[in-house]
């Protein structure tokens, strides 16, 4: 759960208030708008250069017999007036809502044409994420006259310049959000546009309940903390990217006791964290100091807000905020006694804390059983040492623990299959020992994500086994689950990602491989021993990545699956022809074939220009290139060609490599010859008794042999 999908969550009753602004004042009239405020939507449409999902379609006039006009604007698409206010427009509502959707396009394109003025019942606006900058680029002054305004989203428009203080005269405003997006449809990143210099329009807006201004700069308004202190309604602020320099100004009397969510993450406050005036905050639900400058100590004041329900103080190693170095990332320690937080249910301390022990930091978490609320722990990347407790089995609520890349030692207890609400397990890159078993998996019914990877771990349940859950990521880089390929797998029949590299597995494919991982994406498998052939059946799988590089696989190559983007099926003992059924390989990027025993000319892919290979993205698995190792290939774009010569050499050469690998039998007789010889050399050599009877031996036979060629040569006829 990212903390925008938290804060949105949290904030419940601010989400509540949003649609009860939206559906205020009664539903659609019937008796048609005004003429004047329909002549001002049509002279905004006239603004719009570019409308491709044709949300403005349904606004133009209409005839009927008798040359009378059907101007009833009430029924566009996007208005909506009010019979309590005698059938003006209260409502305008163009947002873009497939602005994510790579497939629709809906986006207008223009200016906020100053027409809308004439709306003068205005509630309700908004023209978020389109490109209405308009060729000036700054958001419209004439804004701040909707007096009756209650609801402004403006978020996604890329304006540019300062925002004009006159937005300071809408006193019933509730909602406001100028936020800027920071990535746009064609992925390109933008940085801030919008900024403000004075805060003090902000103190205006005295029926404001949400406020998010995400991405304007306000480096300058030094004053903000102040401005808004005197807006008590305030529910939701909401101020990341804003280049805030200081969260720790004097505010001696704290008014806004209604604010729930409060979001200051990625500004510059590098000052020390129990300085900020954040923690007198009780009322807070939701707080996010993610990647931020604050260091120090995690004051105290923290465990007295008991209504705290998300917690966000990680910190992303990938934004560095032009910090100084030896302030970035593990700045903090852990002071605050967490115990009372009884509503807590999300901690993210990823990438921010400086030290720790594993069980001291889970002895200060919620302990409010049987009322444990605790859902989400991310302490990834952090300096944490330790064992991991037996008593983590009371967090029963838990969904993900993520322990990711730490320096916890000793085995995972038992007790972490208790965890019956458990999703998603994180206990990658650590120095965990000691082996998993089926009591480790015993009550995990839920789980979709397990990280094992790169620690000492041993995973040995019975071949019996049938697990609880049904997987969908499973990362067991480095811990042993040989020599059998591990036949609890085969009940995993919605792996999406299996990684099992270094695994210790001595076997050959199971022949429910390519069925039970049918929907895999990604299989990564290499550095085992694994033997025998490819599976015959792969042809239909999902899999995009296939990692089978250096093991022990014979045999010719089968149909691969159809969807490949990346094939390593290096360093094996593969024979045979590169298929031609590579050709229908449509979408792949990568391949390397390097260090087998493939043999014959390449196939040559009409259209295919992704395709084992002039493109520089097949160099991209090794350093070497994919195709080396395997004399025998010829043909373009490889030098040698497919002559006779090269035949001959590469049957050379397979008889050269296989001779390698010599058989039991051959290899005992060689053994057994050599032994044999030694022990006649030595005996003679130490045994002068055997070494006498040997030579004598040896004399006799000469003798013999002499005398036999004498007389045979004295009866041969003809002799003198």
């Amino acid at each position: 759960m990212n903390p925008p999908a938290i804060l949105v969550a949290v904030v419940a009753t601010s989400s509540f208030l949003l649609m009860a602004v939206a559906t205020a004042d009664g539903g659609q009239v019937t008796n048609g708008c005004k003429p004047r405020e329909r002549d001002a939507l049509l002279a905004f449409k006239e603004g719009i250069t570019d409308d491709p999902a044709g949300l403005l379609a349904s606004w133009r006039r209409r005839r009927l017999g008798g040359g009378h006009e059907l101007q009833d604007c009430c029924r566009w698409r996007g208005v909506q007036c009010s019979d309590q206010t005698a059938g003006h427009v209260i409502k305008l509502d163009l947002r873009n809502a497939f602005q994510d959707d790579h497939h629709h396009d809906a986006t207008l394109v223009g200016e906020i044409g100053q027409s809308l003025i004439s709306l003068e019942h205005l509630e309700y606006l908004d023209l978020s994420m389109n490109n209405l900058e308009g060729p000036t680029g700054r958001l419209p002054e004439f804004l701040g006259s909707f007096k009756s305004l209650r609801y402004l989203n403006l978020s996604g428009i890329r304006f540019s310049g300062m925002v004009p203080p006159h937005i300071g005269n809408l006193s019933n405003l509730q909602i406001l959000d100028l936020s800027i997006s920071t990535v746009h449809q064609d992925d390109i990143y933008y940085l801030p546009f919008l900024y403000s210099g004075d805060a003090s329009w902000l103190a205006r807006l005295s029926s404001l309940q949400y406020l998010n201004l995400n991405g304007v700069n306000l480096s300058a308004a030094l004053d903000w903390p102040n401005a808004l202190n005197m807006v008590p309604s305030l529910k939701v602020l909401s101020l990341s990217s804003c280049s805030l320099q200081s969260a720790r100004q004097s505010l001696p009397l704290l008014n806004v006791t209604q604010l729930e969510a409060l979001d200051l993450s990625e500004n510059e406050f590098n000052h020390p964290t129990e300085s900020s005036w954040i923690w007198n905050l009780t009322s807070l639900k939701y707080l996010n100091l993610s990647s931020t400058g604050l260091y120090g100590e995690i004051p105290n004041a923290l465990g007295k807000m008991h209504s705290l329900q998300v917690l966000d103080f990680s910190f992303d190693e990938g934004y560095s905020m032009g910090m100084s170095i030896t302030k970035k990332g593990n700045m903090c320690t852990m002071k605050a006694d967490l115990k009372n937080l009884c509503n807590l249910q999300v901690l993210f301390l990823d990438y921010r804390l400086a030290s720790g022990d594993i069980a001291e930091i889970f002895d200060s978490l919620p302990q409010c059983s049987p009322n444990q609320q605790l859902k989400e722990v991310h302490l990834a990347g952090n300096h944490i040492t330790g064992m991991i407790p037996n008593g983590i089995g009371r967090l029963t609520s838990l969904v993900t623990l993520d322990l990711f890349n730490n320096n916890i030692t000793g085995k995972v207890p038992s007790e972490i299959g208790m965890l019956t609400n458990l999703k998603n397990l994180y206990l990658h890159n650590n120095h965990l020992d000691g082996v998993i078993t089926e009591k480790h998996f015993a009550r995990l019914i839920n789980l979709k994500s397990i990280y094992l990877c790169y620690n000492s771990l041993k995973i040995v349940v019975d071949p019996e086994w049938l697990p609880p859950f049904r997987v969908e990521k499973a990362y067991f880089s480095s811990c042993w689950m040989g020599p059998k390929f591990p036949a609890w797998l085969q009940s995993q029949v919605y792996i999406v990602e299996l990684i099992m590299n270094d695994a210790g597995i001595d076997d050959t494919f199971p022949d429910w491989f390519s069925t039970t991982f049918s929907k895999a994406t990604f299989l990564e498998i290499s550095n085992n021993q694994i033997g025998g052939e490819l599976p015959t059946d792969m042809e239909n799988m999902s899999v995009k990545r296939l990692n089978l590089d250096s093991n022990q696989i014979a045999g010719q190559i089968p149909r691969m699956p159809r969807n490949l983007t990346l094939l390593d099926i290096s360093n094996n003992h593969i024979t045979g022809h590169v298929p031609q059924s590579f050709c229908e390989l449509r979408n792949i990027e990568g391949i390397d074939l390097s260090d087998n025993l493939l043999k014959g000319d390449f196939p040559q892919c009409s259209g295919m220009r992704k395709i084992v290979p002039s493109g520089s993205q097949l160099d991209t698995l090794n350093d070497q290139h994919p195709y080396d190792g395997n004399d025998g290939l010829c043909g373009p774009p490889l030098e040698n060609s497919c002559s006779s010569s090269s035949a001959s050499k590469q049957r050379h050469l397979i008889r050269s490599k296989q001779s390698l690998g010599m058989g039991p039998f051959s290899l005992g007789v060689v053994l057994g010859f050599i032994a044999g010889l030694w022990v006649v050399f030595c005996t003679l050599l130490f045994k002068k008794s055997w070494r006498v009877a040997y030579f004598c031996l040896l004399d006799n036979m000469y003798n013999n042999v002499c005398v036999i060629v004498v007389v045979q040569w004295g009866r041969l006829p003809g002799r003198t």
